[in-house]
């Protein structure tokens, strides 16, 4: 299985009645949250608290499938650096026929380029 695929079916575990978009959206303040608060102390209380509310929603085997979604993003990042976090919000979960986001492969997956170029 694909690191996406198995993040994508991890998150997926986490939708209970929620929609695959809040749970991907969730993950991402988390992960962001938590990173920051690691590296940088001003503003740490306030943030700590953001993460303490949305995490509220979730119970421990969903927080720790969260956890286990972020470790293989790192894997995924340093397998291949891109926007790891993009790709997943464009892979389909099983239980919607198109991603959070419908794009078109060829365009999700090609290079960045400066318009105009």
């Amino acid at each position: 299985m694909s690191g996406y695929r198995e993040i994508v079916n991890l998150l997926e575990a986490n939708t209970g009645a929620k929609r695959m978009s809040q749970v991907f959206e969730d993950f991402v303040e988390m992960a962001a949250l938590a990173i920051r608060n690691a590296v940088d102390y001003r503003g740490r209380d306030e943030r700590e608290e953001q993460y303490r509310r949305t995490a509220s929603r979730y119970e421990r085997a969903e927080l720790d499938r969260f956890a286990q979604s972020l470790a293989l993003v790192t894997v995924e990042m340093e397998r291949d650096p891109c926007d790891v976090l993009g790709r997943l919000y464009v892979t389909p979960p099983r239980s919607e026929g198109a991603g959070l986001l419908a794009m078109p492969v060829g365009l999700r997956d090609g290079p960045a380029r400066p318009v105009g170029r």
